[in-house]
């Protein structure tokens, strides 16, 4: 079975520090990570292309250690879905993502938030090969 996956196209972010890895977001191989492999999974085929191109920008920005200019409040927009927004401040201005919520984004932007990622560091190659698990 071939998924296609999002995170195949973006390039790795390189940190000086690597404390907190891509794999240790996955609750398979950390007890305190924020999804597990069918959870990201079912997220990504459930939205559009678009949107799993902002989530690959998402994880980039994530590990670029962009801040987060405002809280992570759900909302719900105008067709009745739970949306959560997320603005970076970055070099260049700030960029915005409408993301679908899951309890699992939420926990991640609000550990961010708060500082506890501060040593994130995010690998396509990782995040690649933990998605591949889910094909087995």
């Amino acid at each position: 079975m071939d998924i296609k996956n999002p995170f195949s196209k973006i390039r790795e972010v390189k940190s000086e520090n690597k404390l907190i890895t891509t794999t240790a977001l996955f609750t398979e191989n950390n007890p305190h990570g924020y999804f597990s492999i069918k959870e990201l999974t079912s997220y990504v085929t459930g939205i559009s292309e678009y949107q799993q191109k902002k989530l690959c920008l998402f994880f980039e920005y994530l590990g670029s250690g962009y801040p987060i200019s405002n809280l992570p409040i759900p909302m719900e927009d105008t067709y009745g879905n739970t949306i959560l927004w997320v603005k970076f401040n970055l070099p260049q201005g700030k960029q915005s993502f409408r993301m679908h919520h899951s309890d699992w984004i939420e926990k991640l932007v609000k550990d961010y938030t708060a500082g506890k990622l501060r040593n994130f560091r995010f690998s396509v190659e990782e995040m690649a090969e933990e998605l591949k698990k889910e094909v087995k």
